[in-house]
């Protein structure tokens, strides 16, 4: 969940977090937000089985660093 992935970031900072696409529970987007808000040095690759053409530019634009 994207509450868990916070609570582990302030545990255990890391310099990349991969995220899945679809986090039951989570927004990606807002998470991808609240990452770069809270942990500006995290970069975040965004992991995703969707079609590329239509996620990826909108992962990219929330700040996401890349989207697989």
């Amino acid at each position: 969940s994207g509450k868990k992935a916070i609570r582990f970031l302030n545990d255990h900072p890391v310099d990349l977090a991969i995220l899945g696409g679809h986090i039951p529970g989570t927004d990606t987007l807002e998470l991808d937000q609240q990452i770069k808000k809270e942990f500006p040095l995290t970069k975040v690759l965004i992991f995703s089985m969707s079609a590329e053409e239509i996620h990826a530019p909108r992962y990219l634009k929330s700040g996401a660093w890349g989207f697989v």
